[in-house]
């Protein structure tokens, strides 16, 4: 099962369109989130398996597109560059601002239903970046 999003990348760059991937790992992400919300401490360990497959697997997809997506290495490396910097800063205070969000609501209500809509829109860009197609 922990291979599952291993194998996202390599189905990514043996398809055109990556859309249905793309898909599959953000509704994941959304489900997982939601089950999460529900509370039901059954639905607990599917709800963080899910979201686990879908962190891992968008994770392996993103950094795909920088190749997938660009004709050279050059352009790779730049585009790499600016997404990755920006990404890991977020990587980097997220986790404080969920924690801090959860102290200030006494609850993790907030905090998931703001990742259930950061994973939406991660759906809506993913879904534009899966396209087969090149930037320039």
């Amino acid at each position: 099962m922990y291979r599952l999003p291993l194998s996202f990348p390599i189905l990514a760059g043996r398809t055109r369109d990556q859309r249905v991937l793309t898909a599959i790992t953000c509704s994941s992400l959304i489900v997982g989130y939601a089950l999460l919300l529900t509370g039901i401490a059954s639905l607990v360990t599917i709800g963080v398996t899910l979201a686990g497959i879908g962190a891992g697997a968008s994770f392996g997809m993103v950094t795909m597109f920088f190749v997938l997506r660009t004709k050279d290495a050059r352009q790779a490396a730049s585009l790499s560059g600016m997404a990755q910097s920006f990404g890991y800063m977020l990587a980097a205070v997220g986790p404080l601002l969920f924690g801090m969000l959860h102290d200030w609501t006494k609850g993790w209500t907030l905090p998931l239903l703001i990742q259930v809509i950061l994973a939406i829109a991660l759906l809506i860009a993913g879904i534009q970046a899966s396209k087969n197609r090149m930037i320039g």
